[in-house]
């Protein structure tokens, strides 16, 4: 299905708003080829905004992030603590739980500058800014009044992604990764017995393309298995 947003692949400055106070900005270099992709992830999350990652884990990639500007609460395996720039590289290895967002997210602080980090994955094939163009597209696309197809196209981007969102149950990590993935299955197969593709053309830079096809040959992480 044609999606509207066709210049949003254009610009190296995305932003994220998921509600008033939801807000975060995305500021990368593409890649031209996968030997080259070796864009980081500029975060700029202002003052007052609520936006986190959530907690969520990984099991393709290793992802790193360094707080450049502020104060961030970072979560790793359920212990959170605030970082700033002096305490250098912070690294969540596959399948550690994590998150991160401002320090003061949902009180007032007085704080009124900007936290900004910069954000990796290694490896670095290109796989995660194809993510955010596409991710970030979809969620725009569904502000307003979604339609079944633009949530059904969310739907499938998310859960073709190396990003396993915590449900909020208490449960050991092993059942926990279980029913994750058999959620995150469910949701893809629907998107696509419905013609709905992980990768949107309106939203992928034409010089990501090549690689999106590329990464998503090797990289199924939430459907096993189940869909190739």
């Amino acid at each position: 299905m044609p999606r509207t947003r066709s210049k949003f692949r254009e610009s190296n400055l995305l932003a994220f708003a998921g509600g008033p106070t939801e807000v975060a900005f995305f500021e990368f270099v593409r890649p031209s080829s996968p030997e080259n992709a070796k864009g980081r992830r500029i975060i700029t999350i202002p003052p007052g905004s609520t936006w986190s990652t959530g907690l969520h884990w990984h099991e393709e990639y290793t992802e790193s992030v360094r707080v450049l500007k502020g104060r961030a609460c970072i979560t790793i395996d359920g212990s959170s603590r605030d970082y700033t720039a002096e305490d250098g590289v912070v690294t969540f290895p596959r399948l550690t739980i994590h998150g991160f967002g401002r320090a003061d997210s949902g009180r007032d602080s007085g704080d009124l500058q900007d936290v900004v980090l910069e954000e990796w994955v290694d490896p670095e094939d290109g796989f995660k800014l194809v993510f955010f163009y596409n991710i970030l597209g979809a969620l725009q696309e569904c502000q307003g009044k979604p339609s079944l197809g633009d949530l059904l196209q969310l739907g499938t981007t998310l859960a073709y992604i190396d990003e396993y969102p915590v449900i909020p149950l208490s449960m050991p990590f092993f059942l926990r990764r279980i029913c994750t993935h058999v959620a995150l299955a469910a949701i893809y197969i629907t998107g696509r017995l419905s013609g709905y593709k992980p990768w949107v053309k309106e939203y992928t830079p034409m010089d990501l393309w090549d690689i999106a096809q590329e990464v998503g040959k090797k990289t199924r992480p939430t459907i096993g298995i189940l869909w190739k």
